[in-house]
């Protein structure tokens, strides 16, 4: 994969992980979500163009977006149907291969 994905209870990124499938599971079904871990390469001084925050809900989007606010970072909901067509319109033109991912 070509994005992180950083696990919601460790702040790990998930590309290392030996079995992805089981971590994620486990990190969004059994785990609690740390946000500041979730949320700290963000803070950092970084490229990172959108966030793409795949749910359960709203909440924690909104959090992430009014820290990012001043940034340039796009927090994209793809939990929701308007977050998913913005993740298609703005976050994919934006990458080398969409399709690699």
């Amino acid at each position: 994969m070509k994005i992180p994905v950083w696990s919601n209870d460790t702040g790990s990124d998930l590309r290392t992980s030996k079995n992805m499938v089981l971590d994620v599971m486990r990190a969004y079904f059994t785990r609690p979500g740390i946000w500041r871990l979730q949320t700290a390469p963000v803070f950092q001084p970084t490229d990172i163009t959108h966030v793409l925050d795949f749910g359960p809900g709203t909440g924690v989007a909104s959090l992430t977006e009014s820290y990012t606010s001043n940034s340039g970072i796009q927090v994209i909901r793809c939990a929701v149907p308007l977050g998913r067509r913005k993740l298609m319109k703005e976050a994919f033109p934006s990458m080398d291969r969409p399709d690699k991912i």
